[in-house]
């Protein structure tokens, strides 16, 4: 009978049946969940002398040797496990409303949007490496200082944040149509002088089309740039907008206008306006931003996440 000393070397066939012993051990506890299904223990016989005498499974009949037999007891079934989740999950934040706003909607505008023909360009534009370009995409109330960010024909973007004073009209009629612009003073210092600044193309988080607003910069809507600051839009006509553009009526607060103060607005990112090859229209504005811009009364709250 094989015999396990408290101190010395063991046998290596010792060895082998005590870690045996332990994985089939192991595995029925694991097997059960309740105390009826564990196997029953058996004290150590203690001889004279106090050494403890281990169990020692009887050898296998077919496998010499001494190696262990499966257990002769029988797990009884055992109860349903259910396992119990002990981690608390984080609230999601309530809702504060904040009132009533007038929706706008910002893209970034297209050089080719605009009338093109004799007279529509600027002189030199001394914040922009004194580049020339469409004068009604530079200074006009529906251009790059509107919508902060324009897209030059060659593809790169340029910024303006300036204040500027559109109190000049200027309509162009031909044979393509009638176009009518506010535009400021004609005068270089209020046209040429404006700061305008290159930037880099939008990307999210601070911009994604139809997923991010800008609100007032000193108003009771906080905001993030990365998205987290959320509003909530309840107006049942901008909800169906939203669902036509694969988007919902809770969208990231990431950016802030100046102007937007005033006219108690929130501004709904929409995208870029694509080119335009040939004569200028006004096909995405019409389509896609005048619907948002003439919601003039939605109920909003916005939340704070963690």
């Amino acid at each position: 009978m094989l015999r396990w000393r408290r101190r010395g070397k063991r046998g290596r066939i010792e060895t082998i049946l005590l870690m045996l012993l332990m994985v089939l051990a192991l595995g029925a506890v694991l097997a059960a969940c309740d105390d009826e299904g564990q196997p029953p223990t058996q004290p150590p016989t203690q001889p004279p002398g106090g050494t403890p005498s281990p169990i020692s499974p009887s050898p296998s009949p077919s496998q010499p040797g001494g190696t262990p037999q499966p257990p002769s007891w029988t797990p009884k079934p055992s109860q349903t496990c259910t396992a119990t989740n002990t981690f608390t999950s984080t609230p999601t934040p309530n809702w504060v409303p904040v009132g009533t706003f007038n929706l706008s909607a910002y893209y970034v505008v297209h050089e080719t949007q605009y009338y093109s023909g004799p007279g529509s360009q600027s002189g030199p534009i001394p914040t922009l490496d004194n580049i020339t370009a469409n004068k009604y995409f530079l200074f006009s109330d529906a251009g790059v200082c509107m919508a902060g960010t324009g897209k030059l024909k060659d593809g790169s973007y340029i910024g303006c944040t300036s204040h500027v004073d559109w109190n000049t009209e200027e309509v162009i009629n031909n044979q393509y149509g009638t176009w009518s612009y506010m535009m400021p003073a004609n005068h270089p210092k209020y046209r040429e002088g404006i700061d305008f600044f290159w930037k880099d193309q939008p990307a999210p988080p601070k911009h994604k089309a139809f997923e991010t607003v800008a609100v007032c910069s000193s108003g009771l809507i906080p905001r993030n740039e990365n998205g987290n600051v959320e509003i909530r839009i309840d107006n049942a006509p901008f909800e169906s907008i939203m669902q036509d553009h694969g988007a919902d009526n809770i969208l990231a607060v990431t950016d802030v206008g100046g102007g937007l103060c005033a006219t108690n607005g929130i501004d709904v990112y929409v995208g870029e306006q694509p080119p335009y090859p040939e004569t200028p229209v006004n096909n995405f504005k019409n389509t896609v931003a005048d619907p948002i811009i003439n919601i003039d009364s939605a109920s909003v709250a916005y939340r704070v996440l963690r």
